[in-house]
């Protein structure tokens, strides 16, 4: 009788923030697919700055946006972004959106969070291209009365150069966007409450499909990368980046 391998992709969650944690929180969402050096120089950039006491990131089950691709599988993904990230001080992974039914809304995810942290000041970390179609996201209006957004630069290698933060305002939904005031570098409300500030980042070009499609290694980071490539080996789904 011969034993088999251990399941490879297994996460034991860390626990959470706690709940009384001084200043921000800056909640990094997006399906990781998979987690690569880009979304790490984003994170990095996070934890540099003075006012965000704690990073969560955040997998997603699947993108409502983004329903028909095909992903890695989602435990998979949630094991390789807490192996790239182990071990970081002040720096989370919460498996909250791949244990809830698909599709992932950001909403419902902010709704949480801000039960969970009543007092703390949320943002939410988005690519510059996600903030194309920001406005149709569902309950895009109440997703910015519960965080500010902090805007990363884009993180593919092709599609065109995001708009500079000027024009950000009528990217907002209303009556947001009738309300901000671009001040200092940022979109915020005659009260001063910030609505979406750039993030001062520079990922590397890097993008998620031609990463599976080339089987770039070398674009994960290292405490992820054994689980890939075994997870190539014995895949045999050529869309993912297994089968020959």
């Amino acid at each position: 009788m011969t034993s088999s391998s251990p399941p490879f992709h297994v996460f034991q969650a860390p626990a959470p923030p706690p709940a009384d944690m001084p200043g921000a929180l800056a909640l990094f969402g997006g399906t990781f697919n998979p987690f690569h050096i880009g979304h790490l120089a984003v994170i990095n950039a996070l934890t540099l700055r003075p006012d965000v006491s704690g990073v969560v990131v955040i997998p997603a089950a699947c993108s409502p946006f983004k329903t028909g691709q095909t992903f890695l599988p989602a435990s998979l993904r949630l094991a390789l972004t807490a192996a790239a990230l182990m071990g970081r001080e002040r720096v989370w992974v919460d498996p909250l959106e791949i244990q809830q039914p698909p599709p992932s809304y950001t909403l419902h995810t902010l709704r949480a969070y801000r039960q969970r942290h009543p007092q703390a000041l949320l943002w939410w970390v988005m690519g510059s291209d996600a903030l194309e179609g920001f406005a149709r996201w569902k309950g895009a209006e109440e997703i910015l009365s519960l965080a500010g957004l902090l805007i990363a630069p884009r993180l593919e290698e092709t599609g065109p150069q995001p708009e500079p933060p000027a024009r950000w305002g009528d990217k907002l939904p209303p009556p947001w966007n009738e309300q901000a005031r671009f001040i200092e570098g940022r979109w915020q409300t005659e009260e001063g409450r910030v609505l979406a500030e750039p993030l001062q980042a520079r990922p590397p070009a890097v993008s998620s499909t031609r990463l599976l499609a080339e089987r770039r290694l070398d674009w994960v980071p290292p405490g992820a990368r054994e689980q890939l490539a075994r997870h190539w080996a014995e895949s045999t789904n050529p869309v993912d980046g297994g089968g020959q």
